[in-house]
């Protein structure tokens, strides 16, 4: 009977510790690597950064997009901007206009 107290009081005495360090080491675990853990916060940290970026790239492109369709529409359309779009773009020349090919050096 004196033992089987004995053994109780043991259990109980290592079974809390062991229980506080199971606990410790599992919100440690997920703190650290756990599917919201640090590491995981760096990763996305890193990706908003890059996207941050692109974002930002692309914004300066739809700005100058924007600027061009600007150019393009309303009520008074920039005429030589078109002008400038057509000849590139199309093989367009008018009747007065001759066309000077430049061998250029490499």
């Amino acid at each position: 009977m004196k033992f089987l107290r004995e053994l109780e009081y043991s259990i109980k005495r290592i079974a809390l510790p062991v229980f506080f360090m199971f606990l410790l080491g599992y919100i440690f675990y997920h703190t650290v690597s756990g599917e919201r853990g640090i590491s995981v916060w760096y990763t996305l940290s890193d990706q908003v950064r890059e996207l941050k970026k692109e974002n930002k790239a692309l914004a300066a492109q739809i700005a100058i997009l924007q600027r061009d369709v600007d150019r393009l529409s309303g009520n008074n359309p920039d005429i030589d901007y078109i002008d400038e779009l057509v000849r590139r773009n199309l093989p367009v020349l008018q009747k007065n206009e001759q066309v000077a090919y430049i061998k250029l050096q490499k």
